[in-house]
């Protein structure tokens, strides 16, 4: 499907229960939270914008409105942020894109996504993974050692 075939996006604005906001892109945002809300908890859309047509595409004031930001970035598409200045950052974004000043669009090179994801943990947006229990971890490691002492055995009866 071509862009211009799309259904229009809209910028929206989401908050985690610690505060930190989201800015991200998307068709239908509050569908996307709910997603969101699987992997970093309960995620709510507290601001949108209207939909973006093109030629204002809203991955251009997506990435301008997180370059205004950069400084708050606690990761990701994360900010530490009131929730007026992202959304004062996220219309300045708009009315840039829509007046052809892409000085702002190039997007910020993401470091990668376990530093990303750790940086997450850390601000308290996503859970450390749950470790499994000790007893399910020895079995685990039981049937890893099994497992290579049978290759082990094979390898020798090999001429």
């Amino acid at each position: 499907m071509s862009s211009l075939n799309r259904p229009p996006q809209r910028i929206y604005l989401a908050e985690h229960p610690n505060g930190a906001l989201k800015i991200g892109i998307s068709w239908c945002p509050k569908e996307r939270v709910r997603v969101l809300g699987a992997r970093y908890g309960k995620v709510k859309v507290i601001w949108q914008s209207e939909p973006l047509v093109w030629p204002i595409a809203a991955d251009f004031v997506e990435a301008t409105a997180h370059n205004i930001l950069a400084k708050r970035c606690i990761a990701g598409e994360w900010f530490k942020i009131s929730q007026g200045k992202a959304i004062a950052a996220i219309t300045k974004a708009i009315a840039m894109v829509e007046n052809g000043d892409k000085s702002l669009v190039k997007r910020r090179s993401y470091r990668s996504v376990g530093v990303v994801e750790a940086a997450l943990v850390t601000a308290g947006i996503l859970m450390p993974p749950t470790t499994a229990p000790d007893h399910i971890l020895m079995q685990r490691k039981h049937e890893l050692g099994q497992a290579q002492a049978e290759r082990n055995r094979a390898r020798k009866k090999q001429p």
